[in-house]
């Protein structure tokens, strides 16, 4: 449809958006390793604690700093794998945002420019501008 619109010009949103798919692509894979690094960190915490307290008749009779120190690990580790998520997370709305602004730059220039070299009437402004909107939103 923008193709036919504005010709040629559409080509800088065309190439605007595959270049936006491959770093939502990989955005959100790397927020999958991260939920699965969460998922597995957790998992393996939990196990920790089902296991302790289970044994917790023999633990009073070993050293409580090995323990300590191991749930202290366990917990600090599970805690950074879940800010590293919320980060990953934070990465992606941004980027969302931001492409909400870029994609109606780009297809502004694009419009601007093709109505200069006649091949856009200034009123398809409008219905390019809702097009985009749904495309980027």
């Amino acid at each position: 449809c923008l193709f036919v619109m504005m010709g040629g010009y559409a080509f800088p949103l065309f190439i605007y958006y595959i270049a936006l798919a491959f770093l939502c692509v990989h955005i959100r894979f790397s927020a999958y390793k991260k939920t699965l690094q969460t998922n597995s960190v957790s998992y393996e915490k939990m196990s920790t604690l089902i296991s302790l307290e289970e044994k917790r008749k023999e633990l009073k009779f070993l050293r409580s700093t090995f323990f300590e120190k191991l749930l202290m690990d366990k917990t600090n580790r599970d805690e950074y794998t879940k800010m590293e998520m919320n980060i990953e997370n934070h990465h992606w709305a941004e980027m969302i945002k931001a492409n909400s602004f870029v994609s109606m730059i780009v297809m502004f220039i694009s419009s601007y420019f093709a109505v200069v070299n006649g091949s856009l009437t200034t009123a398809s402004i409008i219905a390019i501008m809702i097009i985009n909107s749904r495309l980027s939103g």
